[in-house]
């Protein structure tokens, strides 16, 4: 019997490297393949409309959470 385990992945770079670009590209195409991926922000990136996380390409996507000081991520998780 096959479990899928749950992976986090952190991507970071310098500006204009194309994190986020890549981060809705690959979200993107988890949903095409009915997987599971929650998109996380944090709260005080106030650039655009909060809830998105957006790239300079134009790609946008509504983020699950937005992360504060005192978000406790492994409860959302294990909550949704």
């Amino acid at each position: 019997m096959h479990h899928d385990m749950a992976q986090l992945y952190f991507r970071y770079g310098t500006m204009t490297a194309g994190k986020s670009n890549v981060l809705l590209s690959v979200a993107d195409s988890y949903e095409r393949q009915h997987k599971t991926c929650c998109l996380m922000k944090p709260s005080i990136d106030t650039r655009f409309d909060q809830t998105l996380i957006y790239s300079r390409t134009g790609l946008s996507k509504k983020a699950h959470l937005l992360i504060q000081d005192d978000t406790d991520i492994f409860a959302f998780i294990s909550s949704n």
